[in-house]
């Protein structure tokens, strides 16, 4: 949205703050009633950007700055720059990472302090991208979680720690394995469905499979 005759921060924070509330009223889609929340991002020309691209650029940072912090609305600051571009380019590249198999699974052991034994694994995503390297989960996850991305990437990975764990056990390792859920997962009505589905294609027991949520999640 371009406001060419609103000036300053403060007329600026009060447009957004109407927006926001404009969008407060359910949304009537079919026979269901949709509450939802809006997040603003803005960038203020010139402080932030003298042409159209590196403005842009700024306020879709700080939109993603104000889902992280479920601020609603936020300025972009010199200090959100660790939102860097780079990582809303691989955003954008995620979707063909997950479509041509680029994500990779890390396995963490978990082992019984009181035998010894091991007892399982947790399974840890990497993403193998074919010009950058190997990329961290912390420099896509994030992103990840505020779109519909977070559904295919955790399904995915669940797909393949479940194909390793039925590799396992044929091979005589009775392993489990955990995935870890986020907030989007636990909101998505169909995941007990996909899951179900995943643990038949794989023809394993429910108890193969361990859904790990974080403090974070539960705080959210």
């Amino acid at each position: 949205m371009l406001l060419p005759t609103v000036t300053g921060e403060d007329a600026t924070l009060e447009v957004a703050s109407r927006i926001q509330k404009a969008l407060e009223a359910p949304f009537v889609v079919g026979e269901l009633t949709l509450d939802v929340e809006a997040s603003v991002g803005i960038a203020l020309y010139p402080a932030h950007g003298r042409d159209v691209d590196k403005l842009l650029q700024r306020a879709d940072l700080a939109m993603y700055v104000a889902k992280a912090q479920r601020a609603g609305v936020q300025v972009y600051a010199a200090k959100y720059d660790q939102y860097s571009p780079i990582r809303l380019v691989l955003l954008g590249e995620l979707r063909r990472a997950i479509d041509e198999n680029q994500l990779v699974l890390h396995y963490q052991p978990k082992v019984d302090f009181r035998n010894g034994r091991l007892e399982g694994v947790e399974a840890l995503v990497r993403w193998q991208h074919p010009e950058r390297g190997l990329v961290m989960p912390e420099e896509f996850i994030p992103f990840a979680e505020h779109t519909t991305l977070m559904r295919p990437l955790t399904l995915y990975v669940i797909d393949r720690a479940l194909a390793q764990c039925q590799e396992w056990r044929r091979s005589g390792l009775k392993l489990t394995v955990a995935v870890n859920m986020s907030v989007r997962n636990l909101l998505d009505l169909k995941l007990p469905e996909e899951v179900s589905r995943l643990l038949e294609k794989w023809e394993l027991p429910s108890d193969a499979l361990k859904l790990e949520i974080t403090e974070s999640v539960l705080m959210a």
